[in-house]
């Protein structure tokens, strides 16, 4: 009697247990990962069917695992607004060498007087063509707003070259023509706060009124209007050479050229020197604000070398963030709104005009004004000059 007891114990606590593991999976909670190689790129689809990327070959700076997530859509704001599922990409932040074609089927259709748009969510809100968010890397649209033809039915494909990953939907819009012809969605005039939405004489802002207007079915722009095309902005990694703090981590990046061997030099600390990488040499190179190359680190005397890519972004505010990836220990790490600390004397660079030099060492035969042909001449401690005294 007390052994079936016991058993009829076990298969209770057996039953339980998989009744909570059940309801511990769901559909959200799925993660589709496979691996692209660089050198051949590759497509990967989450496991409904109803998104894809399509990497191509050279877009990625080395072999990246990539994932791809169906997401839960009540945290999100606008969802009376979604078209489609909630799609996560990994790694979060990538960036890519050139664009990816991302595709997404819609879950509901588009029907005259409304505009249909692929949108990036980004801290708090969607953006979207044309919201006013936009940045470089965002996925660039076309073919919308359409006001006639052909509805886009539920389950069409939706296509957007992407410049990194993020989360992704599609959204629809019911639009309106203002006095001008320009159009503006119902969303973008509750962000607006305008009141009136049927009064004639509402007064849009500049970035509502300026925007294209249809005519004859076509896309026209004003032509009093030039509007920034932020993707083909040129990224010149020497925009953001020299000294960066975060002060929320306090870690720190040093971004300087290497004159000796080429390339450039990329000192990372992170946590206060509990561990510090270093990337110099010819081989270390920035393609726009993307650096890739091999890093080194000492741990217990021990040194560490891996492959390693740091991906900047240069805020408008001038603060800059990096997507840190690389081989153990470096992992994956993320620093946001580093900010360039004021120029004093001891920080290893000549950052202003009072500094001739700072903490570096220079051949006596090459300083200017002097007749030394040996020795090797040191930085004085305040950065006014070099210290001769071990010249001949």
């Amino acid at each position: 009697m007390k052994k079936l007891l016991f058993l009829a114990l076990v298969s209770i606590l057996f039953f339980v247990s998989c009744s909570d593991n059940q309801k511990e999976v769901t559909e959200e909670d799925e993660v589709v990962k496979k691996l692209i190689t660089a050198t051949a790129g590759g497509t990967v689809t989450a496991d409904d069917g109803q998104v894809s990327i399509e990497i191509p070959a050279g877009a990625l700076a080395e072999d990246t695992e990539i994932t791809v997530e169906k997401k839960n859509p009540s945290p999100y704001p606008d969802e009376e607004y979604l078209g489609s599922n909630i799609y996560d990409f990994g790694p979060s932040g990538l960036q890519f060498l050139k664009p990816a074609t991302l595709t997404i089927k819609t879950t509901t259709g588009k029907t005259a007087g409304q505009t249909i748009t692929i949108a990036v969510f980004k801290t708090d809100k969607w953006v979207y063509e044309g919201s006013g968010y936009e940045a470089s890397g965002d996925p660039i649209m076309s073919g919308d707003p359409i006001m006639s033809g052909d509805p886009i039915m539920s389950g069409d494909p939706i296509m957007a070259e992407v410049g990194h990953f993020s989360e992704f939907a599609v959204m629809v819009f019911d639009v309106e023509k203002e006095d001008d012809g320009s159009i503006v969605s119902d969303n973008e005039v509750e962000d607006n706060e305008v009141e009136d939405r049927e009064g004639t004489d509402t007064e849009m802002p500049d970035s509502a009124t300026d925007e294209s207007v249809i005519t004859d079915g076509e896309i026209e722009t004003d032509a009093d209007t030039e509007m920034p095309d932020e993707d083909s902005a040129v990224k010149n990694p020497d925009d953001l050479l020299g000294e960066w703090d975060y002060s929320e981590t306090v870690s720190h990046i040093s971004i300087m050229k290497d004159e000796q061997e080429g390339g450039y030099i990329l000192d990372i600390s992170l946590n206060n020197y509990a561990e510090f990488y270093m990337a110099h040499g010819a081989e270390n190179s920035f393609e726009g604000y993307t650096f890739t190359g091999e890093f080194s680190i000492w741990v217990e005397d021990v040194e560490q070398t891996g492959n390693m890519t740091a991906v900047f972004t240069l805020n408008q505010d001038g603060t800059l963030d990096a997507e840190l990836s690389g081989d153990d220990p470096l992992g994956t790490r993320s620093l946001t709104g580093g900010t360039r600390p004021e120029p004093i004397c001891g920080d290893y660079m000549v950052n202003s005009e009072e500094e001739v030099c700072d903490g570096d060492y220079k051949n006596c035969a090459e300083l200017p004004d002097e007749s030394f042909t040996e020795g090797m001449a040191t930085c004085l401690g305040d950065c006014s000059g070099y210290d001769t005294t071990n010249c001949m």
